[in-house]
């Protein structure tokens, strides 16, 4: 969960790193769990409709 709103916040945004903050401190602090390293996204590939 956490990795997928750093990663909707990165792509939002364009940032290379995101840092999401709940009442000024890190999410995954506040949700009491271990923070690993910030994923890496190589490519996006855009949406297809058929």
């Amino acid at each position: 969960m956490l990795k997928q709103i750093e990663t909707t916040a990165r792509m939002a945004t364009g940032a290379d790193e995101a840092e999401v903050l709940l009442e000024g401190a890190s999410l995954a602090e506040q949700l009491g769990i271990s923070e690993d390293s910030p994923l890496q996204i190589n490519e996006i590939e855009p949406e297809v409709e058929y």
